[in-house]
């Protein structure tokens, strides 16, 4: 008994030391985005298999934590509820409530968890700037300008809000005091990046990838901003490409009759570049696709089936990969299926990677697509097709 008990006692501290660590600049959201309160002492992945003390809040703050660095954040939420329920005062497991709440897109959910650990503590300036970033993600710049004011009134020299306040007076109109603001924050390739992605999560890709351009010119080695160029160009392709097709076939469509637009679209399809596997896919259906999630993003693997199926494809299984850190996507395919599996690729030009096996873990799919993190940026444009 006295040995379990002197372990418990280890276990506990270890958990406080870590946690002591990680509040070293978790208090704010990294760049004023909704982040997961990343800080320079980065949780140990071993934390995670250690168990909470059940009278420990900060224990179960740590855990969410970990979770919410790794993109869980129902889980984090699950440990956030469980701190307050032991310290129903602990202001910064409701900001973590309202930074997995803004993850997982429930703005209002968020900004009332936010609001509640205002009334804990009313000076804290970062409480403010997460509060108008929500307002900020959800278009509306009035209440966002009100909150980022709040959080300078509360800490002047805190240049994050500055440039979150700037990017809200641009967006409402308001150049001159945008400009202003921006010249207080410095504005960085961060806060143009910040823009960017706010264009780009408004369907304003033109914008979105003019702006991504500009933060890698700013910072060459900004790979968050590479990505981001490559999903919006991707997205303005796409739209131009619509956007031709659409324009012939309104051209055609006056000298062939109201039977032959079928064969018009499939033509006009693969000029454009956008059905040019239309032709094979017919003979491919009975070919079974597995896909499987290899970077943890919530729904991508459902999306990215929706995808497949409306263009013909059978897909029969989602499911997670082994893990959640696949760097790049690929194709694994049955030997006698190499014709569908770049049918495959076509379909998901974002995947260069295809592979043969001959081993495979069930024997009802023929071609599996492991999702990668490469793909996190194309989320949306696959998203798209849930309608």
């Amino acid at each position: 008994m006295k040995i379990k008990a002197v372990a418990g006692n280890i276990t506990c501290s270890i958990m406080i030391i870590f946690f002591c660590l990680s509040q070293v600049s978790c208090s704010n959201w990294t760049r004023g985005e909704l982040g997961s309160e990343k800080g320079e002492n980065k949780v140990n992945a071993f934390v995670a298999k250690i168990r909470t003390p059940r009278s420990n809040p900060d224990s179960h703050y740590l855990l969410a934590h970990y979770y919410q660095e790794r993109g869980r954040h129902r889980e984090a939420i699950e440990e956030f509820h469980k701190a307050i329920l032991i310290e129903p005062l602990h202001v910064k497991a409701y900001n973590g409530l309202g930074v997995s709440h803004s993850e997982l897109k429930d703005y209002a959910q968020a900004i009332q968890f936010f609001m509640t650990a205002l009334k804990i503590d009313p000076k804290l300036d970062y409480i403010h700037n997460n509060i108008g970033y929500c307002h900020l993600l959800q278009r509306n710049m009035p209440a966002a300008i009100d909150s980022f004011k709040k959080a300078i009134a509360l800490n002047a020299g805190n240049k994050r809000i500055h440039n979150n306040l700037g990017i809200a007076y641009l967006i409402n109109g308001d150049a001159e005091k945008g400009r202003q603001e921006l010249a207080i924050g410095g504005a960085d390739a961060w806060t143009v990046y910040d823009m960017a992605q706010l264009y780009y999560q408004n369907d304003m890709f033109l914008k979105a990838r003019e702006h991504f351009a500009r933060a890698l010119e700013m910072n060459p080695s900004l790979a968050e901003a590479r990505k981001g160029w490559e999903a919006s160009d991707t997205q303005c392709r796409f739209s131009q490409a619509l956007s031709q097709k659409e324009k012939s076939s309104k051209k055609s469509v006056m000298n062939y009759s109201e039977s032959a637009l079928p064969e018009i679209k499939s033509s006009l399809m693969e000029r454009a570049g956008l059905g040019k596997q239309a032709g094979s896919i017919k003979q491919l259906q009975n070919v079974e696709i597995e896909i499987a999630n290899g970077n943890g993003v919530r729904y991508m693997a459902r999306d990215m089936g929706i995808h497949l199926k409306k263009k013909g494809f059978k897909v029969v299984r989602l499911t997670n990969a082994d893990n959640f850190n696949h760097r790049t996507g690929s194709i694994i395919y049955d030997e006698k299926c190499l014709d569908a599996a770049n049918a495959v690729a076509q379909a998901i030009p974002q995947i260069r990677d295809l592979k043969i096996t001959e081993k495979r873990s069930r024997d009802d799919f023929k071609i599996k697509v492991l999702v990668g993190k490469d793909l996190i940026p194309y989320h949306k444009l696959y998203r798209n097709d849930r309608s």
